[in-house]
């Protein structure tokens, strides 16, 4: 055993490594009940969360396709409204080239 020396503790050293110890063990606890507290707030804000933005972005999908559905009958509508008016216009030429017609062959036979 040349020249190593061994270490003995004794019982009153280890009681004071016990008593220097407690203090490290009650903050540990501290740090545990924190960290549960802190998971379940997080916990319960990620399910507020998700329940909130779900819902909410349901009202949005709903909202959008009632709005995407009452632009298409705008559109519709629009659209048959301008066909009517090229319909009306290529009309209103006819008859006025056949209201001419007609005043042409009345002053020929005339």
């Amino acid at each position: 055993m040349g020249g190593e020396r061994q270490l003995a503790l004794t019982h009153e050293d280890l009681q004071a490594i016990s008593q220097l110890l407690k203090p490290i063990r009650t903050d540990v606890q501290d740090l545990k009940g924190d960290m549960d507290t802190v998971k379940k707030k997080v916990n319960a804000l990620e399910v507020t969360l998700e329940n909130v933005t779900h819902h909410n972005l349901s009202i949005l999908a709903e909202n959008l396709s009632d709005l995407v559905q009452k632009m298409d009958g705008v559109l519709n509508t629009k659209n048959e409204n301008m066909i009517r008016d090229v319909k009306v216009s290529m009309l209103t030429t006819k008859v006025e080239k056949l209201e001419r017609d007609v005043a042409e062959l009345k002053g020929k036979t005339a």
